[in-house]
């Protein structure tokens, strides 16, 4: 894997060799593409099937099927245009392959094919930095990092798309092509409205690399874009006229996602805090602590520790996939920082190339993936069948509430609907479906307590009839 190499060197020290790729460097790190994304998807695929957890995977299934259509991106899970939710554009670049396949599946396989851009992205940027072999360990670690795994097992998300993109800005910073950085930073707005803030901490960035005027426009921009989008956009195309996620805006407390911030005595200091911060920069050996690039990881572990709502603290879900190329990035980043004497930089490469690699596997090993590797997870479980059986009992064509979990079963057949506390819709009107799912087991998703008791004994049993009970699924039709 010969190459040949220039040293780049930054203002505020950061310095880096820029490796010209091999075809050899090239093949590998296409295939580490490839399997990742054969990986992911049969990952994600096989959760899916396994029904473990699909909100979101629903909602976003019933946006972007109207889009597909050509009509906005309306959620009846969520009672409104999802643009008018959070300000999230890029989901339109999944509605293309619902024109083959209309299917919650297909969002899925859209995101792997996101991630897995994002392995081609962090490998070839290290690859380019610190050689082939550095870049394959890394890539490899990346690939199985702790926030992707996660992410793929939480269902679909937006900000999977913006993984790519993330990655890419961080690559051509690296690389000190400012301008493109500078565009996909920008991109970012186009994901998520709170990613404003860390497309200005990009801008922050190019200051810092004394690229001032494009760093002011960077972080000006974002801001402005920022507020015309929480209080010109969403408000427009929101039912309760107002973005939801400021402190005290949520219309129904029992609302699944609906963020509480506020920080007292009892949330300030949490150990969930400070393990996700480790896990964060651990994978790097918090290398990136060394590099001014780290400032990219700010935004999005600001909003969520400052929160008061303790599922932002921890490393479940999806909410630090879009860190996992910053870490990286950084870490190589701020490797590279280091005047390592030229008979020490081959062992350095050896030793961080072993240290990711085994860093990595150690993670991983406490997340999702791990839980894949037992055989268990490709064959059917008892209450995988009860739940198949349960869905088998609603028709298509058919309006239905259901269980959370449940929802990417029905979303592409029924109009679907989200089982909450009073058997109500997402915008707090009382729904009378054709049919009711409900997991029994599932029933302490709302802090509610009683809410299913109390459904069970009203509503359920004076205009419902069970008519199929197994493994704690429950169906009932309208009488």
């Amino acid at each position: 894997m010969a190459s040949s190499s220039r040293l780049v060197t930054g203002p505020v020290g950061e310095q880096q060799t820029v490796t010209r790729s091999t075809p050899m460097a090239t093949a590998v790190r296409w295939s580490l593409a490839v399997i990742a994304f054969a990986w992911y998807t049969a990952f994600s695929l096989r959760a899916e099937a396994r029904h473990l957890g699909g909100f979101d995977l629903a909602v976003f299934d019933q946006a972007v099927a109207n889009l597909a259509h050509f009509r906005a991106p309306v959620s009846a899970i969520k009672g409104m245009d999802l643009l008018g939710d959070h300000f999230h554009p890029v989901i339109a670049v999944a509605a293309p392959f619902y024109w083959i396949y209309p299917h919650p599946s297909t969002l899925l396989t859209v995101q792997a094919a996101a991630l897995a851009v994002s392995v081609l992205i962090v490998t070839k940027a290290v690859q380019q930095l610190f050689g082939a072999r550095l870049g394959v360990a890394v890539g490899f670690a990346y690939a199985i990092s702790w926030g992707l795994q996660s992410a793929l097992y939480f269902g679909f998300h937006e900000v999977s798309l913006g993984v790519p993109i993330i990655a890419a800005a961080v690559a051509y910073c690296l690389r000190r092509k400012w301008g493109i950085a500078a565009a996909f930073a920008a991109l970012l707005l186009l994901v998520k409205e709170d990613l404003a803030f860390t497309a200005a901490a990009f801008g922050i960035y190019l200051c810092l690399q004394k690229k001032y005027r494009l760093g002011v426009v960077l972080v000006v921009g974002s801001m402005c874009w920022f507020f015309a989008v929480i209080e010109v956009f969403i408000p427009r195309l929101n039912p309760y006229g107002r973005y939801l996620y400021w402190p005290g805006s949520a219309p129904l407390p029992s609302t699944p996602g609906q963020p509480s911030f506020g920080l007292d005595a009892s949330t300030l200091w949490s150990w969930q805090k400070l393990l996700t911060l480790v896990l964060v920069l651990a994978p790097m050996l918090f290398l990136a602590l060394r590099s001014w690039l780290a400032i990219v990881l700010i935004p999005t572990l600001g909003w969520r520790f400052l929160s008061a709502n303790s599922h932002y603290w921890g490393t479940k879900y999806h909410y630090s996939e879009i860190l996992m190329p910053v870490t990286f990035l950084a870490g190589v980043a701020g490797a590279a920082c280091i005047a390592w004497p030229p008979r020490l930089r081959r062992n350095m490469l050896r030793g961080i190339s072993v240290a990711a690699v085994v860093v990595g596997l150690a993670i991983a090993a406490g997340f999702p993936f791990a839980r894949a590797i037992a055989p268990g997870y490709w064959t059917s479980c008892a209450r995988c069948v009860a739940a198949d059986a349960a869905l088998a009992q609603i028709p298509s064509g058919v309006t239905v509430t259901s269980d959370d979990a449940l929802l990417p079963a029905v979303v592409d057949r029924d109009t679907a609907h989200v089982l909450a506390p009073g058997l109500l819709d997402g915008r707090g009107r009382p729904l009378r479906t054709d049919y009711v799912l409900i997991d029994v087991e599932h029933a302490t998703q709302f802090s509610q307590p009683g809410w299913l008791a109390e459904l069970q004994a009203g509503v359920l049993s004076t205009d419902y009839a069970p008519v199929f009970s197994r493994d704690g699924y429950v169906v009932y039709r309208k009488r």
